[in-house]
C-alpha cells in the first residue's frame, strides 16, 4: 500500500511539474524596436530575458558574442556587415543544451537586423 501511494505522489508532482513549464511565458527581448538598421563597421547589443535561461539561437554570424547570465543572454555584433543581416532569435535553454519546446510553440522572441551595403543591394 505504501508503494501505491509513492507512485501517486511521484505522479501528482509530475504533473505539476509538467504543467508549470509548459505554461511558460515567451522570452522577452528588451528593446520597443523589432527590427534595428545599422550602419556597416557599427556596433550592436540587445539582451534578452526569460523565466528560466534563455540563448540567442545558433546559427550566429562569426563576429557576434553571447554573454549569458541569471535568466538574461546578451548579444554583441562588432563591425556589423551585410552577413548580419537577418532574424536572430531568442529561445528557452533546455537542460540539455538543447532547444527547448516545439517550432510551433510561442517560446521564442525575434528581432531583425539589417546593415545595408552599397556593394550588395540585395541580400541573398
Amino acid at each position: 500500500m505504501d508503494e501505491l501511494k509513492t507512485y501517486v505522489v511521484f505522479g501528482v508532482l509530475l504533473v505539476a511539474l509538467v504543467s508549470v513549464t509548459s505554461g511558460l511565458s515567451p522570452p522577452t527581448i528588451v528593446s520597443n524596436e523589432e527590427e534595428f538598421i545599422l550602419k556597416p563597421n557599427s556596433m550592436f547589443n540587445i539582451s534578452c530575458t526569460g523565466k528560466r535561461n534563455v540563448i540567442w539561437a545558433d546559427p550566429l554570424p562569426q563576429n557576434t558574442l553571447v554573454y549569458t547570465g541569471y535568466y538574461t543572454a546578451t548579444l554583441f555584433i562588432s563591425n556589423a556587415t551585410v552577413e548580419n543581416t537577418g532574424y536572430y532569435m531568442c529561445v528557452y535553454d533546455s537542460q540539455e543544451g538543447e532547444l527547448q519546446g516545439d517550432p510551433d510553440d510561442d517560446n521564442e522572441a525575434g528581432i531583425y537586423v539589417f546593415v545595408p551595403d552599397a556593394q550588395a543591394p540585395f541580400v541573398p
